[in-house]
């Protein structure tokens, strides 16, 4: 047998250790538990969400939106009252990087997004399950100062079902 040299252990054992725990049990163990929350609502969030009730400072809104294209040709159209989608690929949402903050209550998404005037912005909402459907509360986005802290006293709340892939 051909011997090993100690830097081939030691890089072996820091390859194969666990990760460096804080010395806190009940901190490690919340961590844990976070990371496994953060997992699984990850998972739970992939694919593509169809707005199906939408309501503004109580009132009820309109499920439909807008939406503009460019033909090949370089016309610009709108097609009406298109479905609202809103599709989780990895860690994007509609193609933009999000973060999750799974230690508060309710969960927190936040990502970066441009507003009518083209100014970036952070966008944040609340995001519960309930059931097979997806609850969302966002922030104002004219003036967003963090997420909202409850559903009930949110700018916009909207619920969200699963698009069923044939």
């Amino acid at each position: 047998m051909k011997p090993v040299s100690i830097a081939t252990m030691l890089v072996f054992g820091a390859l194969t250790a666990p990760p460096a725990q804080s010395g806190d049990p009940k901190a490690d163990a919340a961590k844990k538990l976070q990371e496994e929350i953060k997992a699984r609502d990850l998972k739970k969030l992939q694919g593509k969400w169809v707005v199906v009730a939408r309501y503004s400072s109580g009132h009820k809104q309109k499920i439909t939106m807008d939406v503009e294209v460019t033909e090949p040709n370089g016309k610009r159209k709108i097609l009406k009252d298109q479905p609202m989608i809103f599709t989780f690929k990895g860690n994007t949402l509609n193609g933009l990087p999000f973060t999750m903050d799974v230690s508060r209550r309710p969960r927190v998404l936040t990502y970066d997004t441009v507003n009518a005037v083209n100014e970036k912005v952070t966008q944040h909402f609340i995001y519960m399950f309930d059931e097979e459907q997806l609850l969302l509360a966002e922030s104002d986005l004219v003036s967003p100062k963090g997420p909202p802290g409850e559903f009930s006293g949110s700018v916009q709340i909207m619920r969200l079902e699963r698009v069923r892939q044939p």
